[in-house]
């Protein structure tokens, strides 16, 4: 081999070398995030006279270093 042949396979090897590891660093970054927590996840009420309003609250809280959104909430 000639040697400005060996300069740009090193070269090269160099470059890849740098992109994987910029890869990896890449990945290892974390994106923002929201985290919902909830105290409680289910409440049981005792029986009630049927048609009878009933309710109860959930607290929610966002540990999260990004925006919660709460598009739908469902009751089981």
């Amino acid at each position: 081999m000639n040697h400005r042949h060996v300069i740009t396979v090193l070269l090269q090897a160099a470059l890849i070398l740098l992109l994987a590891i910029g890869a990896a660093w890449a990945s290892d970054v974390s994106q923002p995030a929201p985290k919902l927590v909830l105290e409680e996840t289910a409440f049981n009420f005792d029986p009630v006279v049927d048609g009878a309003l009933v309710n109860h609250d959930f607290a929610v809280r966002n540990e999260g270093d990004a925006v919660l959104h709460i598009n739908q909430v469902k009751t089981g």
